[in-house]
């Protein structure tokens, strides 16, 4: 080997900075929420037996009820989701795979759904229903939080009250989830109204909402 040979120059990175756009991660997350909510109503069905088909309904209104608290949770979720992407400008790698741990926790509803349905009143099939809500917030929050810290992937103009408003709401959310999960071991009932209170509270329209915010920012 020539000693006087110029050293061979390095292979550049093919992803040397996050550039990677979001759209194709939304619409393989929107997919996802689609088919999880699909799954819920299939795991409806009618009880087996002799009994006439009015009684079968009626033993099913507690399988009803948590799909349809289940239904509303997912699209919280989606909405939640969508709006954080509002503000994310970027995606990384680790983002992605951020992202994917919160689409793991979503397609597990459907299990803990069919548990709650089956056994309302029993303390713990709250506790692994709120357990799993529990985890989405958790994984919500890190997405935030990894994509906001240094505005590392999240558009440079954001102002930092947005940011931490961001970050309130995502604790509080899974906070509330946490404090269901707590309740039920004392009292079913209040770890209901708590599950209850946060749809509600999120449904509640806010001047915060992202897509008011860009409109507001926009001259």
């Amino acid at each position: 080997m020539n000693p006087e040979a110029p050293a061979p120059s390095p292979i550049a990175s093919p992803m040397p900075t996050p550039v990677i756009s979001t759209n194709r991660l939304e619409a393989f997350s929107d997919g996802v929420f689609a088919i999880v909510i699909t799954l819920l109503v299939l795991e409806l069905r009618l009880p087996s037996g002799p009994l006439p088909l009015a009684e079968k309904l009626r033993v099913m209104e507690p399988q009803m009820a948590a799909f349809v608290a289940s239904f509303i949770i997912v699209g919280m979720t989606w909405i939640g989701h969508h709006g954080l992407f509002h503000l994310i400008k970027r995606v990384d790698k680790s983002l992605m795979w951020l992202n994917f741990l919160q689409l793991l926790c979503v397609t597990f509803i459907p299990f803990p759904t069919m548990i709650l349905g089956l056994h309302p009143l029993d303390p713990d099939s709250v506790r692994f229903f709120a357990a799993v809500l529990v985890l989405i917030g958790v994984a919500y929050n890190l997405i935030w939080w990894y994509a906001s810290a240094g505005h590392r992937l999240i558009y440079r103009n954001l102002e930092p009250a947005r940011i931490r408003l961001q970050w309130i709401r995502g604790l509080a959310f899974t906070a509330a989830y946490l404090v269901a999960f707590l309740l039920a071991g004392f009292s079913v009932k209040l770890s209901f109204l708590v599950l209850t209170l946060v749809p509600l509270q999120f449904m509640w329209p806010s001047r915060f909402d992202p897509r008011q915010y860009k409109a507001a920012a926009t001259p």
